[in-house]
């Protein structure tokens, strides 16, 4: 990066302790979010019955998909932070740890923005299906037929926004990692090396879009909602002895509906700190206003809970507690193939969601 006068921002007037705990908070809960999401693949795919089974389903194919755009922005955004930023940048003041270089930091940034608009788009896609599963009775093959289109919109649109933000030079050293920013922060325009235009992009390629995501998620489970109380109280009215399959019915729909409440609940935690920080920039960058210490409560909460997708979506998916979360990943390490294949058979025949 070539050597300019940078202008102040709010990660400027970092303390170094500031600085070094920002760079190291995430890699803990990366690891965390790496494991829950390794263990959700194995569990679809990590075996050849695995395999025949689980990938016959649409629900376990949206989270094998989810889970692989969760290790992504896991490892090359949370784990990794602050190494692939260039070493020779005009910000080193606010980074700790950064011996990357432009391309290292170009790689972080496309690599995050495929993992975190990806894993977005494939939460929203989870909540369509959710809907369409409840409240629309769709059965597998009625899924497929749109199942190709959903695929191409949630992995093609992160691939496109990269490659353009890629292609545009906006994947520039930031706190905590490479990401959509002018070079150096907060310039405006001849005082850019890169980046000049990086807010109309920011908006098109990232924030407009998990806003829409985050519309299509409320919207889906505002229906879903309303569905499961309209079915309780018809139900409620209904119920005789002669009715009992109709209450069996509606007591699964509750069951899945709470299950992809928990997904959605999970989504909406882990992304909330990243909004506020997002707000927080935005508004400081367009008044000038810099206030470091609220800047980094918002960073380290963010560094600690952003990172944890992967994790919560495993104790979900599973069923599990922490501890007995830590206990199935035992034994998916340490056992052998046939008692795999039992311990599989013993969970499969517990109550489920639609799977």
């Amino acid at each position: 990066m070539n050597s300019t006068e940078p202008i102040l921002s709010p990660f400027d007037e970092f303390t170094p302790f500031q600085v070094k705990f920002v760079s190291v908070a995430s890699k803990v809960p990366a690891l965390l979010s790496l494991w829950g999401s390794f263990y959700i693949i194995h569990d679809i795919i990590g075996t050849k019955r695995a395999r025949q089974k689980r990938l016959k389903n649409a629900f376990h194919r949206i989270m094998l998909g989810l889970s692989i755009f969760d290790c992504i922005i896991s490892f090359f955004a949370w784990f990794l932070t602050t190494w692939l930023q260039p070493k020779d940048t005009i910000h080193s003041n606010f980074l700790w740890g950064n011996v990357g270089n432009d391309a290292t930091c170009e790689a972080q940034g496309f690599m995050t923005q495929i993992g975190g608009h990806t894993t977005a788009n494939f939460t929203a896609m989870l909540t369509i299906y959710y809907l369409l599963t409840v409240k629309y009775s769709w059965k597998e093959k009625d899924f497929r037929k749109i199942e190709p289109f959903l695929y191409f919109v949630v992995i093609g649109s992160g691939i496109a926004s990269a490659t353009t933000l890629l292609v545009k030079g906006l994947f520039n050293p930031g706190m905590p990692m490479c990401y959509t920013n002018s070079y150096p922060l907060w310039c405006d325009g001849e005082d850019c090396i890169r980046g000049a235009n990086e807010q109309t992009f920011d908006y098109a390629l990232f924030i407009i879009p998990v806003t829409i995501d985050l519309f299509i998620i409320v919207f889906c489970m505002g229906i879903l909602v309303l569905h499961t109380k309209r079915q309780e109280t018809r139900i409620m009215g209904l119920y005789t002895n002669s009715n009992e399959r109709v209450a069996e019915n509606n007591k699964l729909t509750k069951i899945v509906f709470k299950r992809a409440l928990r997904y959605v609940g999970v989504f909406l935690f882990i992304w909330l700190p990243t909004v506020i920080f997002t707000i927080l920039i935005k508004r400081a960058e367009r008044k000038g206003i810099t206030k470091p210490n609220a800047m980094f409560a918002i960073v380290a909460v963010m560094s600690f809970i952003s990172p944890l997708q992967g994790l919560f979506n495993a104790l979900i998916y599973s069923r599990s507690t922490l501890w007995m979360f830590i206990q199935k990943s035992k034994r998916l390490i340490c056992c052998s193939e046939e008692e795999k294949i039992t311990v599989t058979r013993t969970e499969e025949s517990s109550p489920s969601i639609i799977a």
